[in-house]
């Protein structure tokens, strides 16, 4: 669809002109969500939200048509939601660090988890790499085991086979700790 004709029927709000928008938005998607940390669900409705902000952004007088692309606006539109996106999950895992506390938690909260964290590490240096990988990316940040699998972040290519793993390494650690199992 031309660029210009493109813009009137979304400033009309048409849905030929919304769904090539659309079409558009997912093609760029699909290129970037193997890259990205954000689900297939996640990246849908970040696609229809980036939809919603355009034509806003078109009633409100916000995006005038001058001659560039408005497909070229609609992806930076989702461009910039997806940061925003990956912003906030990425925050949501943060860990608890030395530089970073938070005023809800009291001195001796911070100390325990400081210990507890320090005291994880020395046992994860003890594991081979893979293994200490597999606890690290579920317990210290916050990954689900379907996260895993889906980004590639670890060898296991099942859900299954990565618990599995998991409880081995769990066993060994606790031999590790406390000498039994």
């Amino acid at each position: 669809m031309e660029e210009k004709k493109l813009y009137e029927g979304l400033k009309l709000g048409h849905s030929d002109s919304v769904l090539e928008l659309r079409k558009v938005l997912m093609d760029t998607s699909r290129k970037l969500l193997p890259s990205l940390k954000i689900s297939r669900e996640e990246m849908e409705e970040l696609i229809h939200d980036a939809i919603l902000l355009f034509l806003e952004k078109i009633k409100g007088g916000l995006y005038h048509y001058n001659g560039t692309d408005p497909k070229i606006y609609g992806i930076l539109i989702l461009r910039n939601l997806i940061k925003n996106q990956i912003r906030k999950t990425t925050y949501q895992r943060c860990i608890l660090n030395q530089e970073h506390l938070y005023e809800h938690e009291d001195a001796g909260d911070i100390a325990r988890s400081f210990e507890i964290k320090n005291e994880i590490q020395f046992y994860l240096q003890n594991l081979n790499k893979p293994a200490s990988e597999i606890l690290r990316l579920h317990y210290l940040e916050g990954y689900s085991d379907e996260e895993v699998v889906l980004y590639k972040m670890s060898t296991f290519t099942t859900v299954n086979s990565l618990k599995s793993k998991r409880c081995q390494v769990l066993k060994k650690l606790r031999i590790l700790r406390y000498g039994c199992v």
